[in-house]
């Protein structure tokens, strides 16, 4: 009779003559870190980042407002709101 891996516990045989691999308590467990492994978090979980989105997401839409444009910014709006242009940054 085979028996579980983990804990070596007799496993049943089906009609087919297989058994599983790990009895019903074993598995429980495994699939409940997997599942615990899996979980993402929300955006409270990460603060650093839920902080730079914020600060992303308040410069778009100030840009936005002030007319800088929505998916094409004017390049003249962006060096305002503080993009980076070589020539500008290195000589001045």
């Amino acid at each position: 009779m085979p028996s579980c891996l983990k804990c070596g516990t007799p496993l049943p045989v089906n009609e087919d003559g297989g058994a599983p691999v790990l009895c019903d308590r074993c598995a429980g467990a495994a699939t409940g870190r997997a599942r615990k492994a899996m979980a993402t978090g929300t955006l409270r979980d990460f603060p650093a980042t839920t902080a730079l989105m914020a600060i992303n997401l308040t410069v778009f839409v100030g840009m936005v407002v002030t007319g800088a444009g929505f998916l094409d910014f004017d390049p003249r709006a962006a060096l305002r709101w503080g993009g980076n242009y070589g020539p500008l940054t290195l000589s001045g």
